[in-house]
């Protein structure tokens, strides 16, 4: 689910007249967890292959409360799954 909602993404990115970066799609687990933990050196050391937590439940929560952004995000531009 987590990765062809990141395709949605990039597919929206290459869409806008701007000329945007699209994310490498080795990139797909970094983005996911930046949105989750956000960019302050110390959680950005957390992003990293080495020092991920992939037992930790409340990064792979769908529900969780730092995804709201993203969720709002994906609905307005690729519609909600429940249509």
């Amino acid at each position: 689910m987590i990765c062809n909602d990141f395709i949605s993404y990039v597919r929206i990115l290459t869409q806008t007249p701007l000329t945007l970066t699209i994310p490498a799609k080795k990139t797909k687990i970094y983005a996911y967890l930046e949105t989750l933990l956000g960019d302050s050196k110390s959680l950005n050391e957390l992003i990293k292959e080495a020092n991920r937590k992939y037992d930790n439940s409340e990064h792979w929560n769908l529900d969780a409360e730092y995804l709201v952004g993203l969720k709002k995000f994906l609905e307005k531009n690729i519609g909600s799954r429940n249509e």
